[in-house]
């Protein structure tokens, strides 16, 4: 049974207040908002009685501006990306969510995670854009890098990348010899564009484009592509929930946070804020952490040693992007300034 009927079906035994209310949270679907339903989701609902209903996107503004600005909101709360969570604050899409109310206060919070975040959001994980491949492909030596994701002939087969130049461009670059530290700077160069561009070339014949998180680890199961970008939590799962020969290359890895935002016309804003507060909090984040492979943002969560929910012999330390070497650091400030220029390129180049 899909575990995200636990949902629905614990429902039933909660006990629900005398003015039980409900919340849509949108998510990304698959393992990782099954995590979130296991995580936090239910505990929430058994400390208030209230729900808490999952639903999927796949990112980006276009249909959280469009239940703006029509008043017809559908989610009240989402789990969203730096660059969608800043953007989406500065055109007025979200409420500024009171900081000072956090459990636990802001200290608590990795450097540099808050401001990532945008003054409407909380950082609820950190998650790794890696290199992931099939073991079973290459049978006489693994890839290690961005450079051997780019050597088909060294590793042959199809690859898979996200359908956006956030970050395939900055994967481009990494595997063009630009250190992760360095490819945002790069890149912020019409010479750096031109050379991520260039480098894609080589391999455009080659690519899967995918859209989702959830489809990427499907393709390498399908063995579709022999090598993958995908989040580092959903190969997790595939490894240790679905037997998968996968594994995962660190070098060169792009991290990120997920960011809690509240939509701007809600008619349950208090309701949504006790979310968030809830699933931003230590406990939640330690909980969320059993369930799938994307590192707490609060330092206190970080601090405690946190084993696999399904298997208590899986050490979750082993797995999150606190791994990450020569990586970039998602950065939002760019895509706020240099997105809609580089998404109309990327849809010339994709056309040509």
């Amino acid at each position: 049974m899909n575990r995200l009927l636990s949902i629905t079906i614990l429902s039933i035994f909660l006990p629900i207040t005398v003015h039980a209310e409900s919340i849509t949270v949108a998510s990304w679907g698959g393992s990782f908002q099954q995590a979130q339903v296991d995580g936090h989701y239910l505990s929430w609902m058994e400390a208030t009685g209230h729900k808490a209903i999952p639903d999927a996107h796949n990112g980006g503004l276009a249909e959280i501006k469009s239940q703006v600005e029509t008043g017809v909101i559908k989610w009240d709360v989402a789990d969203v990306g730096t660059d969608t969570a800043v953007v989406g604050c500065e055109e007025g899409f979200f409420h500024q969510i009171d900081r000072s109310k956090l459990p636990g206060g802001v200290a608590d919070f990795m450097p540099g995670s808050l401001e990532a975040s945008g003054d409407c959001g909380i950082p609820t994980v950190s998650a790794a854009s890696v290199m992931a491949y099939n073991v079973e492909a290459f049978p006489h030596g693994a890839p290690q890098s961005w450079a051997d994701f780019w050597d088909l002939e060294q590793f042959p087969g199809k690859r898979a990348l996200i359908n956006s130049p956030n970050p395939s461009l900055i994967f481009a670059l990494i595997a063009d010899g630009v250190s992760g530290d360095q490819a945002y700077s790069v890149l912020a160069t019409p010479e750096g564009v031109d050379r991520a561009f260039a480098k894609l070339d080589e391999i455009k014949d080659h690519v899967v484009w995918w859209e989702s998180g959830a489809q990427s680890p499907q393709l390498l199961a399908d063995g579709e592509v022999t090598m993958a970008h995908a989040y580092n939590g959903r190969i997790f799962s595939a490894v240790v929930s679905d037997d998968q020969p996968f594994a995962i290359s660190w070098n060169g890895a792009h991290v990120d946070f997920d960011v809690y935002v509240i939509l701007k016309g809600t008619k349950n804003l208090d309701l949504a804020l006790d979310f968030v507060y809830h699933a931003t909090s230590t406990d939640a984040q330690i909980n969320t952490a059993r369930y799938i492979a994307y590192g707490p943002t609060r330092l206190s969560a970080q601090s405690v040693e946190v084993t696999y929910a399904e298997d208590s012999s899986v050490s979750m330390s082993d797995h999150l992007p606190s791994n990450a070497i020569n990586y970039a650091t998602q950065d939002p400030t760019f895509w706020t300034d240099y997105g809609a220029e580089l998404e109309d390129r990327w849809q010339n180049w994709l056309t040509k």
